[in-house]
């Protein structure tokens, strides 16, 4: 049975033309969460392998892309790489479409307002089928950080990676990054884990900086509002968190600040780490004495 957006009240059911549509691609952007949802399948509509996450936008977001089933389509973790990097054409995505809503390519493209050489598209659709981790790994290698979408997809690879109970270090070895910002990455996904809870207006860094808060939607909407960059972000929630931390979590704080500056000597080398270590060991061995001005050696 080909879903049809007749099943899910598309947007001409909502008495919104096709002209109007048209005209809204290049004017304003519809913005539907309930939409988006219920386009939502369990398999690529591409190749039929298991899919997760969100669907697909035909034409971007960031250009204007609505929300509406006509632009939507659901990919696997190969696929929505490939379209994100611009390997997969639109015109092919458009011929699944088409398929799909029973209309024409002609009429799609001028719904979601793409300018598309619609003699190179071919109208099909295609059974689903199972993936497996292979495809996962290879998505996850192949994915460039070309945009705060792809950034959440990343997040949401890494996430279901360790669904799967592989371990992040393994992870990071295919996405080239720390089992750190693996962690950051599933976290941020996580608090986050679809459109409708997150602020495209700020950046994905700005969604890391609220998922590591107890209230990350609560943050996250603080810096839309006050429409803060990510230094004052960072700024107000670690002055709203010393207010909440104990004298000891405090403590902890300056003890993984003063960790940082440590390695930092230590990757600088030279005689500011052999000082350095030299009173490292004498706090360890409790013989040494609090730093007073004049206890480090003279710069040449």
């Amino acid at each position: 049975m080909i879903f049809r957006s007749s099943d899910k009240m598309s947007v001409t059911e909502q008495g919104i033309s096709v002209d109007d549509l048209n005209l809204m691609g290049t004017t304003r952007r519809i913005k539907d969460p309930k939409t988006i949802q219920a386009m939502k399948k369990p398999y690529c509509e591409l190749c039929g392998q298991k899919a997760y996450g969100e669907p697909h936008h035909i034409k971007t977001r960031g250009s204007g892309g609505s929300d509406i089933p006509e632009n939507l389509i659901q990919l696997c973790w190969e696929h929505h790489v490939a379209a994100h990097s611009g390997r997969l054409s639109r015109e092919e995505l458009v011929g699944i479409v088409a398929a799909r809503e029973g209309k024409t390519p002609e009429e799609i493209c001028r719904i979601i307002g793409l300018n598309l050489r619609v003699d190179q598209i071919i109208v099909k659709r295609l059974p689903p089928a199972e993936a497996g981790l292979e495809e996962l790994f290879q998505a996850l290698v192949d994915l460039e950080e070309v945009d705060d979408d792809s950034r959440f997809l990343k997040g949401e690879i890494m996430a279901e990676l360790a669904r799967r109970e592989i371990k992040v270090g393994e992870i990071a070895t295919y996405a080239r990054c720390s089992a750190a910002l693996v962690r950051e990455y599933i976290k941020t996904y996580e608090a986050f884990p679809d459109e409708s809870t997150r602020v495209p207006e700020l950046s994905h860094y700005h969604h890391r900086l609220a998922a590591n808060t107890p209230d990350p939607q609560y943050w996250i909407q603080e810096a839309a509002k006050h429409q803060w960059s990510t230094r004052q972000m960072r700024e107000a929630i670690k002055a709203a968190m010393g207010e909440l931390m104990t004298e000891e979590e405090k403590m902890f704080v300056k003890a993984e600040e003063a960790l940082k500056l440590a390695v930092k000597v230590r990757n600088y080398g030279g005689e500011p780490w052999e000082w350095l270590s030299a009173r490292l060991e004498e706090l360890l061995a409790g013989i040494v004495l609090p730093v007073k001005e004049g206890n480090a050696p003279e710069a040449a």
